[in-house]
Formats: structure tokens, sequence, C-alpha cells
């Protein structure tokens, strides 16, 4: 890599990665003019995967999948920039109990691994996006 491209890795904090790196791009971009930050971000559930039967682990086979995304950011002035990145919000919950306790990873009757999502859970991201988008 060129002298002048640096390179960070946020690996192992999960899809949570995504906002903090798009953070820090902003906050470099604010201090260095005229460049350019892509932020990639990737997905990867292998560990993650609940290959069992119990119902209440298997919700998080429906919303965390494997994939990626990409964004190129850039604090130079173009006529052809299609959004202008205004805010970006992050939420962390997890220091109440409520949220700490909302999800745990255990073993179902037949020994298979997987996270339980509790019904507190659901009413804390109804909350939660309340509170972002208003």
């Amino acid at each position: 890599m060129r002298e002048d491209v640096k390179s960070y890795n946020l690996s192992g904090m999960g899809c949570s990665a995504s906002m903090l790196a798009i953070d820090m791009a902003q906050h470099l971009l604010r201090v260095q003019n005229n460049c350019n930050a892509v932020v990639l971000s990737t997905e990867i559930l292998t560990t993650g995967w609940y290959p069992g039967n119990e119902q209440t682990k298997l919700p998080l086979n429906c919303v965390f999948r494997m994939g990626s995304a990409a964004i190129l950011l850039s604090n130079r002035q173009s006529k052809i920039a299609k959004y202008r990145l205004v805010e970006s919000i992050r939420t962390q919950r997890a220091f109440t109990d409520r949220g700490y306790h909302s999800a745990w990873r255990d073993e179902d009757e037949d020994g298979v691994t997987g996270v339980t999502l509790s019904r507190i859970q659901k009413i804390n991201m109804a909350i939660d996006y309340e509170k972002d988008f208003s």
C-alpha cells in the first residue's frame, strides 16, 4: 500500500463495527483535507449460526446473515455526490440490566449452542428505534 494510505481493522465486533468505522472515517475526514475514505464491512455468521430446532433461538438466523457492504466517503468538493452524511447515531443499551439480560448464549436440550433473545429485547429495539429516529 502507498505511504499515504491508512488502514484500520475493527474485526471481532460484529455488525456494530460498521457504525464505528463510519464514525471513525467521518472524524478522520474532518482533520484531513481533500481525502477519501472507504469503509468495508463484512458479517460472517459461521460461529453464530444455530442449526437446532428451539424456536427462541431461530430468529437470529433470520436477522443476521453473511454479507458485506462498502461505502466511499469523501470531503472533496463535488457537484455529483448523491448523498451527504449529516449525522451518525450509535446506541448502546447493554449497560442496563434489562439490555444486558435480553440476549444470552446457551445450549438447547440437544446440546446445540445458540443465542436466545428474550421478549424484552424486542421491546428494547422498538424503544431504541423510537428514540433514535424521533
